[in-house]
Order: structure tokens, then C-alpha cells, then sequence
């Protein structure tokens, strides 16, 4: 894992510094509130390793806690383990974090405890099956900062396939029924007495829909407005934008970015490709894949967008 940071010799110019090695497909870092010593690592299966863990790494000592600090390792498939991580705002004084995993084709967002130093299971908010496959499944967890710390964002993907966008039914993207290809919000002072299956769960409701695969997104901490990336199926990549005051008003619709008609500003390569409709919001930037054009020129040719920070 490295470090990206900007050059003091030259205003603009990056560096890249490896901070740690020895990971199995990191999939994020993040630090605990209030601790500035410590990263976070979360890493996931492959084809060789068949894992489902956090890793503590000390920046002081440059070493790894000896004990993983969530070891959740079971049935892990392709894209399957621990694929993203919050840490609550109040961590310091509740202890308490979340989770979400892919074990063999099972979505879920949990929220532990850690109670006498060991990370304990306290409820599980949101289990689901993806439609076919272990691809585009439940993403990332964060809170929106300087925000209402009861409210939890998830993003989840269409539960379709790498290849084959025919393989699924497109309504349950655009239903805000469903769980598939969403942006929610969980209310963490509702009842879970069993976990969610969708959104009509009282305790969760849908912020945008029309999503692909939205791998990772986040909140600028200063101003609060929301960037997503959304990778695209074969002709663009899209970064979506949503204004701070989007969510902080009770009244807001739920967004519609477009899919699956739509790869950012052009009709989808997909079977469902279409015109846009009305209402859908284009995204705030794209850039087209190799090959493919776009309705107005793009700044470059690329593959999946798979991450970023605000």
C-alpha cells in the first residue's frame, strides 16, 4: 500500500511512498476517530487466499497488530469477503463500527461492538442475495461528516454480471423497492430485530437509484456535497455528484442517475440501452472507454473506475 502526496519541490507534482506491504488485495484503509496512529486495512479473497479480514497497522511501530482486528474468514468466492468498512463518529466512547461482506453470494451489512478489546457481532442491518452471481454486490458503508450520526449510507451494485447485462431485470434498478443498484440511508436508532432484505424496511430508505456498480464514493468533508463513481458496462465510467442540501432536506426526491439505459452521458452498450429519460440526472464527469464515443469529446480513454477521493 502506498502513499500519495504532494511534492514540496514542486507545487502539483505528486510522490508515491509505500507505507506498508505484505497485503492480500487491500481493498480500503481508513482511520478510527480519534486515533491518528493506526490504520485500518481491510482485505479480501482471491484465487489463492481465501480471506475475509481487517488488519491494525501501527504507523508508530510500522508494524501489524499480530491479531487481525475483524477476522470474519468463511465461504469466500471470487469477489466475496469483507469488501468495505465505517468507523461510527463516536467510536471512541460506543465502540462501534460496520461491515459489509460477500460470503458465497450473501450481502450483508453488519454493525459490531468492540467490547473488551475484541470486535463482537451486534446486529446485522441488511442481508441479501445477488441476483446470479458474486459481482456488483453490496459496497461501501460511510457516514456523511459533520452530519446526523444515526444515519449510515450504503451503496449497493445491480447484482448483475461482468458480461452479461441480458442476465437480470432491469426494473429492480429503477424500483425503489429493491435493493439493487442503490444509495440508502439507515436510520441506526430503528429496530433490527431481523436484518433488512430492501428498502422497505422502516428503518431504510433509498437517497438515488439507477446504478451499476457505485464501487466507491464519499462525502467532501468540507462542504458535505456527495461524489460516486459508478463503473460503467462497455462504453463510459461516470463520477455522479449530489449536493450537501440534497441531504438535509426532508422533501428531497429520490435521485435517478440512469441506468440501465444510460453509461454516463450516452446510451449504454447493455441490451437495456435508451434514450434519456426524463428527470434522469447526467453525471458530473465521464470519460468513454476505449473504442467508444461519447455526445461530447472525452478527456480520455479509460477503464473501469474503481476509486477516488474528495
Amino acid at each position: 500500500m502506498s502513499a500519495v502526496g504532494l511534492s514540496q519541490a514542486a507545487h502539483g507534482a505528486y510522490t508515491v511512498q509505500r507505507v506498508v506491504g505484505g497485503l492480500n488485495q487491500p481493498m480500503f484503509v481508513t482511520q478510527a476517530p480519534g486515533d491518528n496512529t493506526s490504520l485500518y486495512i481491510v482485505e479480501r479473497s482471491d484465487a489463492g487466499n481465501q480471506l475475509g479480514r481487517i488488519r491494525q497497522f501501527n504507523m508508530q511501530t510500522q508494524t501489524f497488530n499480530p491479531t487481525p482486528f475483524l477476522d470474519v474468514t468463511g465461504q469466500i468466492v471470487e469477489d466475496g469477503g469483507v469488501l468495505g468498512m465505517a468507523f461510527h463518529p463516536e467510536y471512541q466512547t460506543n465502540g462501534k463500527f460496520y461491515v459489509t461482506t460477500n460470503f458465497n453470494g450473501t450481502n450483508a451489512l453488519d454493525e459490531y461492538q468492540v467490547v473488551g478489546g475484541a470486535a463482537q457481532l451486534s446486529r446485522r442491518l441488511l442481508q441479501y442475495q445477488n441476483l446470479n452471481h458474486v459481482y456488483h454486490t453490496i459496497n461501501q458503508p460511510f457516514f456523511r461528516p459533520n452530519g446526523n450520526n444515526s444515519e449510515l449510507f450504503l451503496t449497493t451494485g445491480d447484482g448483475g454480471t461482468q458480461a452479461d447485462e441480458a442476465a437480470f431485470n432491469p426494473a429492480l434498478i429503477e424500483s425503489p423497492n429493491s435493493v439493487f443498484g442503490k444509495l440508502m440511508r439507515f436510520n441506526l436508532n430503528a429496530s433490527f430485530p431481523t436484518p433488512a432484505a430492501d428498502p422497505t424496511h422502516a428503518g431504510v430508505d433509498v437517497v438515488a437509484l439507477g446504478l451499476r456498480n457505485p464501487y466507491r464514493s464519499g462525502f467532501d468533508r468540507q462542504t458535505g456535497d456527495f461524489y460516486m463513481g459508478d463503473v460503467g458496462f462497455n462504453r463510459a465510467e461516470e463520477v455522479d455528484f449530489i449536493p450537501a442540501s440534497h441531504f438535509t432536506n426532508p422533501a428531497a426526491p429520490i435521485l435517478d442517475f440512469g441506468w440501465t439505459a444510460r453509461e454516463g452521458t450516452a446510451q449504454a452498450g447493455s441490451p437495456h440501452g435508451g434514450p434519456k429519460a426524463p428527470g434522469d440526472i447526467d453525471p458530473i464527469f465521464d470519460y468513454a472507454h476505449g473504442g467508444q464515443t461519447l455526445p461530447h469529446p472525452s478527456p480520455f480513454n479509460g477503464g473501469s473506475i474503481t476509486g477516488g477521493y474528495a
